[in-house]
């Protein structure tokens, strides 16, 4: 008796094109299957193209114009459309790596010869494709603008455009964040707040885009990528500064994701540390492109907004770097090390506490060299010694305490500077400036220096005592360990 097993061959485009793509990366075909079949994304496909229709047909019907056409219809559609697409994203990235995390299905993938910056990818890359379809699902809704309201398909395109790479950063977040969230609720809350956060920092650049055609009316990003001049304010305001922008936040939420993705015995940060040297780097490349022919005070302004992003971030790392453990284990001995990287900045507490610092240096001295403005030197030689300080004391609480008291401890000492609030500028310099000079106000030239002096040399020695605490808790602490966990 023979057994004869006929096996169903595709037959149509669609499904020689699914199985080719199940073929070429099963990982991306899984992580499409899952998300096409979320409650979130099915209301989407169909709520979307309804609600902006209705929000539309109601603007237009409230206005009782005829005037009502053009550039108007666009911005509600961009405005609306990055609404609907980056709480997509949020909620769509967010539960990807948890939910393989509770089903078991992440340590299959861990086992598997399949990297993890390959399933980082290709969770991206599904929630971004889930997005397009979305997009796609509102042409019947373009048609109508471009029939009765004249706008161009030029100006849809650049708004759609818009509208997804706002929706792939906020799905890039998601992905981070799910990463390393220990529930579903948790990556929700804070990937909604990231999406919250990216979509301020995006409103601050549209606002920007204005200068371009000198008025406030009109679609303004849009208008401007179609209609302004190509001239140096065009290429740092709608090239560089949202491309610098946009690569910082996606390959940070990827970074996120890769290292959250990789097992304990594993170099976690090693991700994490080549985006900030990245970050630093398209910082001072944005802010040499807008500081670039504006004048000294605007280029101090400028540069004020990059050292701020710059110790944020490294703050942020301080956070991270906390949970590092004190010292390598054998089986991270054992792996060669063939990146510099991490033979420069090994995967423990100290060198990683290290590196935060030396990568925001480079920051804190370059860009002010780099805008030309001496005045913001000082203000970037402080906040080196700030975070320094800041980095060493949540090394030493995470060496003698652990991590998790570390970062309370870290939460409460970050914001001290804002102390320097509570006092009566209006008198002049006083002793508490010292803690914070940025906040000095009605003093003299003398007595703003003697601040300055005096507030950076206490910063200083607080910089040096608090790291080479570090370094003596880390020690004592390592020494103090059973050699069987390392």
């Amino acid at each position: 008796m023979s057994a004869i097993v006929e096996t169903q061959r595709p037959t149509t485009v669609l499904q020689r094109a699914w199985q080719r793509l199940v073929d070429a990366n099963p990982v991306l075909a899984k992580e499409i299957l899952v998300t096409s079949r979320t409650p979130a994304y099915a209301g989407a496909i169909v709520g979307t193209p309804l609600l902006l229709a209705g929000i539309v047909l109601a603007a237009r019907w409230m206005t009782n114009d005829l005037a009502f056409d053009g550039s108007p219809v666009v911005r509600l559609y961009l405005v609306w459309v990055a609404i609907f697409l980056g709480a997509l994203g949020a909620i769509l990235g967010s539960t990807l790596v948890v939910h393989d995390r509770e089903n078991g299905t992440l340590e299959a993938l861990r086992f598997s010869r399949v990297r993890a910056s390959s399933i980082a990818l290709a969770k991206l890359a599904s929630v971004v494709l889930a997005q397009v379809v979305v997009v796609a699902c509102t042409l019947p809704l373009i048609g109508y603008f471009v029939v009765s309201s004249g706008v161009s398909l030029a100006g849809i395109a650049v708004a759609a455009v818009l509208a997804l790479a706002l929706g792939a950063l906020t799905a890039a977040v998601g992905i981070g964040v799910s990463a390393h969230a220990p529930n579903t609720r948790v990556a929700h809350v804070v990937s909604l707040f990231g999406a919250a956060l990216i979509w301020i920092a995006v409103c601050a650049w549209y606002a920007a885009s204005w200068r371009l055609t000198g008025c406030l009316h009109g679609c303004d990003a849009v208008d401007g990528y179609l209609g302004a001049s190509f001239d140096r304010r065009y290429v740092s305001l709608l090239i560089v500064i949202p491309g610098c922008g946009f690569a910082i936040v996606l390959w940070g939420g990827i970074a996120a994701a890769i290292s959250g993705l990789l097992d304990t015995s594993e170099d976690r940060s090693l991700p994490i540390k080549r985006w900030a040297l990245s970050a630093v780097a398209m910082v001072a490349l944005a802010t040499f492109a807008a500081a670039s022919g504006a004048e000294k005070d605007a280029r101090a302004a400028i540069a004020g907004v990059a050292l701020f992003a710059i110790a944020l971030g490294a703050v942020v790392l301080h956070f991270a770097f906390v949970g590092e453990p004190l010292s390598p284990s054998h089986r991270m001995r054992a792996r060669p090390a063939r990146s510099i990287l991490r033979r420069l900045s090994p995967p423990s507490l100290v060198p990683s506490i290290g590196f935060t610092i030396v990568t925001g240096a480079l920051g804190f001295v370059g860009i002010p060299l780099l805008v030309q403005s001496p005045d913001v030197a000082l203000a970037g030689l402080w906040v080196l010694f700030y975070v320094s300080a800041l980095g060493g004391f949540m090394g030493f609480v995470a060496a003698r305490k652990g991590a998790r008291r570390a970062r309370w401890m870290g939460a409460i000492a970050a914001p001290v500077f804002l102390l320097s609030l509570l006092e009566d500028h209006s008198r002049g310099a006083a002793a508490l400036d010292c803690v914070c000079p940025f906040w000095l106000r009605h003093a003299s030239g003398g007595e703003a220096s003697a601040v300055w002096s005096c507030s950076l040399a206490l910063w200083a020695l607080t910089a040096c005592v608090m790291l080479g605490s570090m370094i003596r808790a880390s020690r004592e602490a390592a020494s103090a360990l059973p050699l069987k966990k390392y």
